[in-house]
């Protein structure tokens, strides 16, 4: 699951304009889910 998400975070990279707010997005949304990671373990919310 990391590695997956390491492959989004590559992919969507901000390049442009509109890029960069969707990366805004991405990355909040992967921080709530990083820190779901932390604070519940390996286990992860599912």
């Amino acid at each position: 699951m990391k590695r997956s998400v390491v492959e989004i975070c590559v992919q969507f990279s901000p390049r442009g304009t509109g890029a960069q707010s969707s990366w805004i997005g991405l990355n909040s949304l992967l921080n709530i889910e990083f820190f779901s990671l932390l604070t519940l373990g390996e286990e992860g919310p599912r």
